[in-house]
């Protein structure tokens, strides 16, 4: 086994001992666990309830994690969903590695005692695997784990490497989706042995890349759904029972059971607004068309569930699919109110909201709009310097005159077989020249 130094000092073993009285003192507010084991468990003959040797799936991950605000002395776990871990006999030549169940045992103290754990300390390594779902991994993929130490543990690179290999066995999913997050007194020792990490292709953040990271997962509406997943073209109609992928943002968008888009969104864009008024679930999921499961999941009717901290895409069975959509239908018969009075033609200059009895719900609706204070998006100028209303512009990016115009501009030979993209932007042809 690699060798490591544990730097410590004086100080380090006095704030140890601070932490420890606060986490004693801080146990108090959960259900004091008073076991306590003389001899060492092996990690294979945990109790679920207190720990697991090993995390086979995300499902085991969460039955194991803990996010809330009672994290007693660790404030910078506040808010974020993180598993603890002991590596004990860490500098021997067979570590264990003990995942620690967080929400029975919030500190290492308290899992240490159940599990017959030495309680000075210094042959273990204490750390945190946190999952950040928002944030892209190194393999690209939506979700990021750090594992982390306590703030005032430094270890060399052989030691935090030695950890990064017992993660991802004992966890497979970590594969590609793990990095080293070092704080306060570990950046120092990770400063000093940057190369060693460069050239191990270990990935490292610091504060700054978690913060500059690409985000790869973004929630736009928290609800679950059944369907069935398919990979949408813009040009194409989808039905009421789909559950959409799209690469790009379509124009329009018809009644639909669930979206995924593998380009951002804003909470007001034109999609989610349709999802919000749906009641189904909506996401931003880079990649999505090229992720492997959901690649594999096309064509079938799914189960689809976003939450704030992910998503999470199954096949369905056909029992549940015939029972969700069973329940979105009206229990009793419902009749829209009719007013057959009106006999006569009115302008909507005249009509508001309330004649919707008389009109139409759409009519009325347009009537109602045409008193907003908008600008007419189609009017013309000889000169515009400046466009300032917003409208304007989304009139123009979402006409279907202009996507048509772009298309057929696209297929243009010249167009095709030009390489200038820059050129191609800067110069295009003029949109009345015929196919």
């Amino acid at each position: 086994m690699k060798t490591g130094c544990l730097r410590v000092s004086v100080l380090l073993a006095t704030l140890l001992c601070v932490g420890i009285s606060a986490e004693v003192n801080g146990q108090r507010r959960f259900d004091r666990d008073e076991r306590v084991s003389t001899e060492k468990i092996d990690p294979q003959d945990l109790d679920i309830k207190d720990g697991a040797a090993a995390i086979p799936d995300h499902a085991t991950f969460q039955k194991l994690s803990y996010k809330g605000e009672e994290v007693m002395i660790d404030t910078f776990l506040s808010g974020l969903e993180f598993v603890k871990f002991t590596i004990d006999d860490a500098f021997a030549d067979d570590p264990k590695l003990y995942f620690i169940n967080t929400v029975t045992h919030r500190a290492h103290m308290m899992f240490g005692r159940v599990a017959g754990l030495p309680r000075g300390g210094f042959t273990q390594m204490k750390g945190v695997l946190v999952y950040r779902p928002r944030l892209k991994s190194p393999s690209g993929n939506p979700g990021l784990f750090t594992f982390e130490f306590e703030p005032f543990d430094t270890y060399s690179f052989d030691m935090v490497q030695i950890a990064h290999e017992m993660l991802v066995e004992k966890m497979p999913s970590l594969a590609g989706n793990i990095g080293y997050f070092p704080r306060q007194r570990g950046i120092e020792a990770y400063n000093e042995d940057k190369q060693l990490y460069e050239e191990a292709k270990l990935p490292v953040y610091l504060e700054e890349d978690l913060i500059d990271s690409d985000v790869a997962f973004l929630p736009l509406n928290i609800t679950a759904s059944f369907g069935r997943l398919r990979l949408m073209d813009v040009e194409e109609r989808p039905n009421s029972r789909d559950i959409v992928v799209y690469k790009s943002l379509p124009n329009e968008l018809s009644r639909v059971a669930g979206i995924i888009t593998s380009v951002r969104q804003t909470p007001l864009s034109h999609v989610n607004l349709r999802a919000v008024q749906d009641k189904v679930p909506n996401a931003f999921i880079l990649n999505a068309a090229e992720n492997k499961t959901i690649r594999s999941l096309l064509g079938k009717y799914v189960f689809y569930n976003v939450t704030a901290d992910g998503y999470q895409l199954r096949e369905a069975t056909d029992a549940e699919v015939d029972s969700h959509f069973a329940k979105l239908r009206p229990s009793t018969t419902q009749t829209p109110k009719r007013d057959l009075s009106i006999k006569t033609i009115r302008s909507l200059d005249d009509l508001g909201f309330k004649d919707a009895t008389s009109v139409g719900v759409k009519a009325a609706n347009l009537a109602t709009m045409r008193t907003f204070d908008f600008p007419e998006p189609a009017a013309t100028s000889a000169r515009r310097e400046v466009t300032t209303v917003p409208q304007q512009a989304l009139f123009h990016l979402n006409h279907d005159f202009v996507a048509e115009t772009a298309r057929r501009i696209l297929r243009r030979p010249d167009m095709a077989a030009s390489t200038d993209l820059p050129g191609k932007l800067k110069h295009p042809p003029h949109p009345n020249t015929p196919n």
